[in-house]
């Protein structure tokens, strides 16, 4: 069962992942890959750096090309993401599910299109579930199969702190990890509890610390994304526009799959079925997770936020639901892996379709980049981040002669320049050439069109400037 559903979710990926990156965040991970970098966003997410630091370290000290490190970055997260599909089935089991409904569960993760969609980029959030998963696992071990273990709770401690520095946001699942000590016998609780936190403690601490010793900017990086992140707060909206997005988003984790789930769970509580004590541990923690992303203005852009809590919330619920409506019934049973496995196979061809311009933009940017002088101000939007990745791969590929380009990125978010114009006019009174891309497939998103609306007025207010080339304009 666990290396089947590994081999569905890798083909899942296969199927749903765009064929480059496109997600902002993704652009950075790899760029700090190539320079030994930590920071930028949460606390530097250090473990999920220094992973893609030895990553990228060993790919070039083979002779990789480093124009292919994003590619060699992109198949190892797939490959960690992927086992948080057979890890949900390990933890149905071990909660008390049958195996079909263990299967069931394990199938809902491999075949959720967020999840694939995600899983197959450069990002955080598949290894922080598969770290997650594995925490829980170890957990429900630790406290009763087949008895208390120290060793397994020690285990589970280090994988919630390994998450924890991989994404921040995991640290809700050390009410999980608590609800099952205090399920665990009496006796035991005291040392249990003890192995997780000294578990816990040594996998976050110890790579924090590192960090802090090693990268002499660090602690400037946490304290501007402290800034940013309260910026963002003072932003987020909670309209009906807001709400709307935010339970398309859920559904994206698998339209059926969350509705079954919800329904699972409405009906515990109506009928007060609470015969699995472990199962509602790990249940309740990632439903305050789901409600707590609602509060997060990043959950406007992507569903990935919600990832962490797709198999507990509603996963292993909604697939012991299902099973039970099922049950011996052939035709039951083939309507719920339809129900399943289709919304992947359908949200595929879509969501290339969607991507598609913007993949070819993503592609031929570095041939578009070099084009320009090497001291360019460049304006653009969702391809902005790979500015700087350009920059360094260039800096590093030893085909490539003379000084890496200063290119000078302008990007929507939290550094776009308050005075836009203002900001490129005096880059041309510096002599330099202003690239403004105002191709469609460059922005991406509410916020990032209102930034081109700027962008394409401050062209249309510039002509001048646009006949005598110090302005070239992408449309």
């Amino acid at each position: 069962m666990f290396p089947t559903l590994y081999l569905i979710a890798l083909i899942a990926v296969a199927v749903m992942a765009p064929g480059a990156t496109v997600y902002w965040d993704a652009f950075g991970y790899v760029l700090q890959a190539i320079n030994g970098d930590v920071g930028g966003l949460g606390l530097g997410r250090p473990v999920f750096a220094l992973a893609m630091h030895a990553i990228a370290g060993a790919w070039m000290s083979v002779g990789g090309s480093p124009w292919q490190i994003e590619m060699v970055l992109r198949v190892a997260c797939a490959m960690l993401a992927c086992l948080a599909s057979p890890l949900t089935a390990r933890l149905a089991l071990d909660c008390g599910a049958s195996r079909r409904a263990a299967w069931w569960s394990g199938l809902a993760v491999a075949c959720s299109p967020a999840m694939a969609h995600a899983g197959g980029q450069v990002l955080t959030d598949g290894l922080g579930v598969t770290l997650l998963l594995s925490a829980s696992v170890l957990g429900v071990r630790a406290t009763f199969a087949p008895g208390p273990s120290l060793r397994r709770a020690l285990g589970s401690g280090l994988a919630l702190g390994l998450a924890v520095g991989v994404r921040e946001q995991a640290i809700v699942s050390i009410l999980a990890l608590a609800w099952l000590v205090g399920l665990s016998p009496r006796r035991a609780r005291a040392r249990i509890a003890v192995a997780m936190a000294a578990g816990c403690l040594a996998a976050f601490v110890l790579p924090l610390a590192f960090v802090w010793a090693t990268q002499p900017a660090y602690l400037d990086t946490v304290r501007a994304w402290l800034v940013s992140m309260g910026r963002d707060r003072t932003l987020k909206t909670y309209g009906w526009h807001d709400l709307g997005l935010y339970l398309l988003w859920i559904l994206s984790l698998g339209p059926f799959v969350v509705v079954t789930g919800v329904v699972a769970i409405a009906v515990a509580l109506r009928l007060r079925q609470w015969r699995w004590p472990l199962l509602v541990a790990v249940v309740v923690p990632a439903l305050i997770q789901v409600a707590w992303m609602a509060t997060f203005r990043g959950i406007a852009y992507s569903p990935r936020f919600l990832l962490s809590a797709l198999p507990a919330a509603f996963a292993i619920p909604g697939s012991i639901l299902i099973v039970r409506w099922a049950g011996d019934s052939r035709a039951r049973r083939s309507v719920a892996m339809a129900a399943w496995v289709l919304p992947v196979l359908v949200a595929a061809p879509i969501a290339h379709a969607r991507s598609a311009a913007l993949t070819a933009t993503l592609r031929e940017w570095p041939v578009r980049l070099r084009s320009l002088p090497s001291d360019a101000v460049v304006v653009t939007g969702q391809p902005c981040p790979a500015i700087p990745l350009v920059r360094t791969i260039l800096a590093h590929d030893p085909a490539t002669r003379g000084d890496a380009p200063d290119w000078q990125p302008v990007c929507p978010g939290w550094s776009w320049p308050a005075d836009l114009a203002g900001r490129l006019d005096g880059g041309m009174r510096d002599g330099r050439v202003v690239a403004a891309d105002l191709r469609d497939a460059s922005w991406t998103g509410a916020e990032q069109r209102a930034a081109r609306d700027e962008l394409d007025r401050y062209v249309r207010a510039r002509a001048t400037s646009v006949s005598s080339g110090r302005l070239i304009v992408w449309h």
